[in-house]
């Protein structure tokens, strides 16, 4: 809720109404490092500055390495959620986001916050599911990344469908980038080989794939994990 004429705003479709207008913002997340979750903050974090709201990003865990060389951000609108109190955070605040995390301190105060309280989830085997699951009452809106996750929450909590939205996420290119434009037959991923990522049924799909389409090449980048090694 927008405190200063008491209607409620979409933050992801935003208009020249809204711009400039003092609105705090606060994105809660647990490790400001490197990684999809992180590029998803930083984006949210960079459009809200550019219509010139304030925005402050919580973490409990900073790589501070990572930070000072994080050219989206200024470093001093990211804080170390140990070291303030509960109503530091609450007090004042239009709107306060869960990038796939609540902190304990949320928790214990029973999300008592007057700010609009927004979860992002960014998959339909994350982790942040757990707070869907059993906080969603607490929660006025809900963010996903795809239509299937948009279901699979909507269907396993009894959630109401208005309350949960699609943003796909997306980086922002420098269009001064060359791209490629060869017609090499080339793809790949880059993640991490976690449980969450699903890269076992990835490669059944690309055993079904090549069988189809031999003249492709797919580069699989991530660390040594044994589990999957074996599948390979």
């Amino acid at each position: 809720l927008n405190k200063e004429d008491n209607k409620k705003i979409n933050l992801y479709n935003l208009d020249k109404n809204i711009i400039n207008k003092k609105i705090k913002i606060g994105i809660i997340n647990n490790y400001f490092n490197i990684g999809g979750s992180n590029v998803f903050m930083n984006e949210l974090y960079k459009y809200f500055k550019i219509f010139g709201f304030n925005v402050k990003i919580y973490c409990e865990k900073i790589n501070k390495n990572v930070l000072n060389n994080n050219n989206l951000i200024d470093k001093y609108d990211v804080i170390n959620i140990s070291n303030i109190d509960f109503n530091e955070i609450c007090n004042n605040l239009d709107y306060l986001l869960f990038n796939g995390y609540v902190p304990n301190m949320i928790i214990e105060n029973k999300f008592n916050i007057q700010a609009c309280k927004i979860l992002i989830t960014h998959s339909d085997v994350a982790y942040s599911n757990y707070y869907i699951k059993v906080y969603h009452s607490y929660l006025d809106k809900i963010l996903t990344v795809n239509n299937y996750t948009k279901s699979k929450i909507e269907r396993f909590n009894d959630i109401e469908s208005n309350k949960i939205h699609k943003i796909i996420n997306y980086v922002d290119l420098n269009h001064d980038v060359k791209l490629n434009q060869t017609n090499n037959k080339v793809f790949g991923i880059i993640c991490r080989f976690s449980d969450d990522k699903n890269i076992i049924m990835l490669l059944f799909s690309l055993k079904r794939f090549f069988n189809i389409y031999n003249n492709y090449k797919f580069y699989l980048v991530g660390y040594e994990n044994e589990i999957i090694q074996k599948y390979i």
